[in-house]
């Protein structure tokens, strides 16, 4: 097994910025990266970076129990960030994930229509999807549950994923053309119409508990991106930006 992904530091500036907070950290790739160099695409990993990297340049203590592949489903079976927070008293929690409930392991082709000339880019994702993104949201719930049951009262950041980026690779593009979807615009209104869906719900779920905040990461990322899903480093680096910001 390679690896875990360590912390570097980063150039992005620091003026200005008061003391870090204290962080646990859970949640996936977009947390935690491994360091497996410029590997061919779509093995994730070569970007080098990942938002625990850049929020630690930014200045904060981040405990990090993120892992690459993990879904919502496996940080909601096992709630290890329960116990960091008791152990390290932090006052921040930031939750990702979802995407890999999504996405991984060509799950996307499941939940396409084949291609039609006059179909419509909302019209392509099957009601498997949805059904799919409602349990993520149930999920993030049970997190949720889980810090009231616990008595545990952190400020809790979660973030939707800013618009992927289709190329031929597994996740998205490979997917995408199995299904006859072969236009680039085409894939990227669709990418396009799912983040705004993820986005939407976690939102709606945030807005509806005390002390979660949700970040909007969509047209972030802009053009940095490393594959399908990843942003490369000057892509983290404006995503821990934002999240700066809501700590």
């Amino acid at each position: 097994m390679a690896k875990k992904a360590g912390k570097k530091s980063s150039k992005i500036s620091t003026q200005g910025v008061s003391d870090g907070a204290l962080i646990v950290m859970e949640g996936d790739s977009w947390e935690r990266l491994p360091d497996w160099g410029l590997k061919k695409l779509p093995i994730v990993g070569g970007s080098n970076y990942d938002l625990e990297r850049a929020l630690t340049a930014l200045g904060h203590d981040v405990r990090n129990l993120a892992y690459w592949g993990d879904t919502i489903e496996d940080i909601a079976g096992r709630l290890d960030f329960i116990g960091a927070l008791k152990k390290t008293g932090a006052s921040h929690l930031i939750l990702g994930g979802g995407g890999n409930d999504l996405l991984s392991e060509g799950k996307l082709v499941k939940h396409l229509m084949l291609y039609l000339d006059d179909r419509k880019p909302e019209d392509y994702l099957k009601p498997s999807f949805d059904e799919v993104l409602n349990r993520v949201m149930k999920f993030y719930e049970i997190c949720f549950d889980a810090l009231d049951i616990h008595k545990l009262k952190p400020k809790v950041i979660v973030h939707g994923y800013d618009y992927a980026k289709p190329m031929n690779l597994g996740w998205l593009g490979e997917p995408m053309s199995f299904m006859g979807i072969d236009d680039p615009d085409l894939q990227q209104s669709i990418a396009k119409v799912m983040m705004n869906r993820f986005n939407k719900a976690l939102k709606a779920l945030a807005n509806g508990r005390k002390r979660v905040t949700y970040v909007n990461l969509r047209g972030t990322v802009r053009n940095d991106w490393h594959d399908e899903l990843h942003p490369n480093r000057k892509g983290f680096e404006r995503v821990a930006h934002k999240i700066h910001a809501a700590l």
